[in-house]
């Protein structure tokens, strides 16, 4: 209960604009609470807007994005090589499985 009092929210002036820090957040991307933290830390107002959030690195986002890829991909060709000596074992002898497990691309 607020007991009739209202919460002014905070508000923050950064190049000649005023805004508050949900306007903010939703106008650079970065979460609100991001922006209260940076606030709270006594960050300088270009500081708080301008610099990226740890782990919203693109660079950093793009390498996690490749190396999943990689993985999918990697485990996607395990499989199948999986599949193909479970079939060539099923209907052939060791030297036939052998074979097929090595015609397995790459």
């Amino acid at each position: 209960m607020t007991d009739g009092i209202l919460h002014k929210p905070k508000r923050i002036v950064f190049n000649g604009k005023t805004q508050t820090l949900r306007e903010w957040a939703t106008e650079t991307g970065l979460s609100l609470s991001c922006i209260s933290s940076r606030v709270g830390y006594g960050w300088a107002p270009h500081e708080i807007l301008t610099r990226p959030a740890l782990g919203k690195n693109p660079i950093a986002t793009k390498n996690k994005r490749r190396i999943a890829t990689d993985l999918a991909e990697e485990n996607k060709r395990l499989r199948d090589a999986l599949f193909t000596i479970k079939i060539a074992s099923a209907c052939s002898s060791s030297r036939d499985v052998a074979r097929a497990a090595l015609q397995v691309k790459p």
